[in-house]
């Protein structure tokens, strides 16, 4: 595993004590699966199941970040508690015990929904860094038992690990996405899958054909050393599809690690999807998957802010 996407836990002390990272040594195509997976896309990539837990070496490339370190929107991944004060009005609804799209669409009609998200978003704007609004997207429930979550209801069929791209930047651009939040509104347990390398990172792997990174410099450099590299030929960078990129590096790289993340219930992720390569999952749990999606530019807590996410947060490196 290289160093490059960082994770930053701004989280209660009462979610310490459970593991919160791990591991699968690499991805597989639904190709070389058996027929029950039929109800993925022909080209759906999947990570080895596999798992174990992050060692010390492996935790550090992953979360180690000091107090000086910018945190890029475009390279962080950020893990928040919510405040009670946000949490309850959704929990006064019953919104965690939604099991379908139908039960989705008649909260989302509730006055009483509308301003319990109102709220979330309030408690969001300190952590907006543009003019721009928050999108808010519609809640959204996932069945249990999933290796993945995303479903493209064109072709009806799960994706797999993929690549966001509602902003649709060119790849010499992509660092510049909105990121977004995802609320975890259910009873249980959910899971953040990615792969922990940006876009340019994989671009340049490709283009290397190696992952030998020893020439690069370490990872607060390598992206914009990166950047002005292919800036300075941006033919190169325009004749590839930024999301065609996923399906070359995950084929030629399929031994790379795909990194797993609790999410309990009541926190939330804040990370650059359009620029990872990523997924959620559902495996283990008992209830649906009940998650609140919101996009904006929307910077990670800093060391000094702490209370923006709530007193009885702390923020660890571990």
């Amino acid at each position: 595993m290289l160093e490059s996407i960082k994770v930053i836990s701004f989280e209660k002390t009462s979610s310490l004590s459970s593991p919160r990272f791990w591991l699968s040594p690499g991805t597989v195509s639904v190709e070389q699966l058996d027929s029950s997976y039929t109800h993925y896309s022909p080209d759906a990539f999947l990570p080895v199941e596999q798992w174990r837990i992050l060692n010390s070496v492996e935790q550090e490339l992953l979360c180690r970040v000091s107090q000086s370190d910018c945190l890029d929107i475009s390279k962080y991944i950020g893990i928040v508690s919510l405040p009670d004060y946000v949490l309850e009005p959704f929990e006064a609804l019953g919104v965690s015990l939604a099991v379908s799209d139908r039960d989705c669409q008649l909260l989302s009609r509730e006055a009483a929904y509308q301003q319990a998200v109102r709220q979330l978003v309030n408690w969001l704007l300190p952590l907006s860094v543009a003019k721009q609004e928050l999108i808010i997207h519609n809640i959204n429930v996932n069945p249990p038992g999933l290796v993945t979550v995303t479903y493209d209801r064109v072709s009806n069929h799960y994706i797999g690990l993929h690549l966001d791209s509602w902003d649709g930047l060119p790849l010499e651009k992509r660092h510049l996405s909105t990121n977004r939040i995802c609320v975890n509104l259910g009873l249980e347990e959910r899971y953040l899958l990615f792969v922990n390398l940006t876009l340019i990172d994989m671009f340049h792997f490709l283009s290397v054909g190696s992952l030998d990174n020893t020439s690069i410099l370490g990872f607060q450099e390598r992206q914009t050393e990166l950047r002005q590299l292919y800036r300075s030929s941006p033919s190169l960078l325009q004749s590839i599809p930024a999301t065609s990129i996923r399906a070359r590096f995950l084929q030629l790289f399929s031994d790379y690690p795909v990194i797993k993340v609790r999410i309990s219930p009541g926190e939330a992720y804040i990370a650059p999807t359009e620029n990872m390569i990523h997924d959620g999952c559902t495996l283990g749990k008992n209830f649906a998957d009940v998650v609140l999606t919101i996009r904006g530019y929307l910077r990670l807590p800093t060391f000094r802010d702490n209370q923006v996410i709530g007193g009885d947060n702390q923020i660890t490196s571990r």
